[in-house]
């Protein structure tokens, strides 16, 4: 599917989202480039993930190989077949799944795999595409069984048709602010449709007028929050029959941190550790490369972040074991990253309306990724990281200063060898209460 449906976040304040989907190769060893692994059907393979408190989590998963009709095999027929590989999980919350659910989950994965076959009919591959959604399968099939749809068929074409609006298909974090919108309201996307049709509308046509207007999902659950009304016909109507406005100059990548607040955040959402991203050729203290990427939270009256002075460095270094073995120990690393925040003064000069504003400005915040190599290089140099700043919120501080309160969001994962998303984590950003992971120096 074009869109990559994402598990529901938000339970949890340090969620841990780890989810497996394997392609037929790793690394692992002491070298650059890691030895090549080969996990094989019917082996059972272990995920591990211990964080800086000393906390471990171990997950179980089954191999599978695919077929070319999408059925998954462990037997050894399936030792013969190439491509991508498929990891079901052996338990869910800790309790071991038995023998029936993991007939219901590969029965699911076949007819997604035919759903999105029948869908495209391009010759694409279709295990490498599932093996890159932003969960597993049973999330899936979780996210099936309660959206009301009568097949699979017509749950792929939900999110198929998402993605084929060019609109949407540019938006990194659409799959998880539609997600979110469903999540959120407690609507299923099956009744979605149905409350659609009741105004002569269709999904598509629905998309096309969001994206006539500007709209992400992210601000469609807004509308829902300021509306006043929980029933879903009276929101699908109030939408589809408001004169259209389209707003001019939508930039995704750029956020207020409220109607109410003083702060503006540039960048909300950015990539680190991502070797398709440029990198500075700085090294700072630490003897790590800076990062040109960063977010800022400044004022919305002056939005370039280097008119403001510099003022202080915080950092915190945030560790990460991770590993993962079947018939021995393959691969492990030791990963971090590290949080820089530089703020600056207590007022910011505003040109239009010539006065001062007062509030606690950070110019940067910057998060560098790297990993130990008394480990695995070839686990660690394929991590890729995203951050993103979320439930920022003015509060006032000393000497009645306004001073923001926020999240980082960081998400890491392993594409090369699981490609997917694998651990989420939240960090609660108060400078007058800076202990987060390590505080280094400052």
């Amino acid at each position: 599917m074009h869109m990559r449906t994402t598990r529901l976040v938000g339970t949890a304040p340090l969620a841990l989202s780890i989810v497996l989907a394997l392609t037929a190769c790793g690394g692992s060893g002491s070298s650059d480039e890691g030895q090549a692994t080969e996990f094989l059907p019917g082996e059972v393979l272990t995920l591990t993930k211990t964080t800086q408190d000393g906390s471990t989590q171990e997950d179980h998963y089954l191999v599978h190989g695919v077929t070319a009709d999408g059925d998954l095999l462990t037997d050894e027929t399936a030792k013969h077949l190439t491509g991508a590989l498929v990891a079901l999980p052996l338990e869910a919350a800790g309790v071991p799944l038995d023998g029936s659910r993991l007939a219901q989950l590969r029965h699911f994965y076949k007819q997604l795999w035919k759903g999105i076959a029948e869908r495209r009919n391009d010759g694409s591959d279709i295990a490498a595409e599932i093996g890159a959604y932003e969960t597993d399968v049973e999330a899936l099939y979780e996210d099936y069984r309660q959206s009301e749809f009568a097949s699979v068929t017509d749950y792929v074409a939900f999110y198929e048709q998402v993605g084929e609006n060019p609109y949407f298909d540019s938006q990194e974090s659409v799959e998880e602010e539609l997600v979110q919108f469903f999540y959120q309201t407690g609507w299923r996307q099956g009744a979605w449709l149905q409350a659609l049709q009741r105004q002569q509308w269709d999904w598509p046509r629905f998309l096309q007028l969001m994206a006539q207007r500007g709209d992400t999902f992210g601000g469609l659950l807004n509308q829902y929050r300021a509306g006043g009304s929980s029933r879903m016909d009276d929101f699908v109507a109030r939408y589809v029959n408001t004169p259209l406005i389209k707003k001019a100059n939508f930039q995704v990548k750029s956020a207020s941190g409220g109607s109410d607040s003083i702060f503006y955040v540039i960048n909300p959402k950015w990539k680190f550790w991502d070797k398709n991203f440029e990198r500075s050729d700085v090294i700072d203290q630490y003897g790590f490369s800076v990062s040109r990427y960063y977010a800022s939270i400044i004022s919305p009256k002056n939005k370039n972040p280097e008119a403001y002075d510099f003022g202080s460095r915080h950092g915190f270094l945030c560790k990460t074991l991770v590993g993962v073995h079947g018939r021995a120990n393959i691969t492990r690393a030791e990963v971090a990253y590290s949080i820089y925040i530089e703020t600056t003064g207590n007022y910011v000069f505003d040109h239009e309306s010539n006065s001062w504003i007062r509030g606690h400005w950070l110019r940067k915040i910057r998060i560098d990724g790297h990993a130990y190599t008394d480990y695995s290089l070839a686990l660690g140099r394929n991590v890729v990281g995203e951050a993103e700043i979320k439930d920022l919120k003015g509060v006032t501080g000393n000497y009645g200063i306004t001073k923001p309160i926020f999240n980082i969001e960081t998400k890491m994962s392993v594409p090369k060898i699981f490609n997917t998303k694998v651990w989420k984590t939240t960090h609660t950003i108060d400078l007058d209460a800076p202990e987060i992971c390590t505080t280094l120096k400052k």
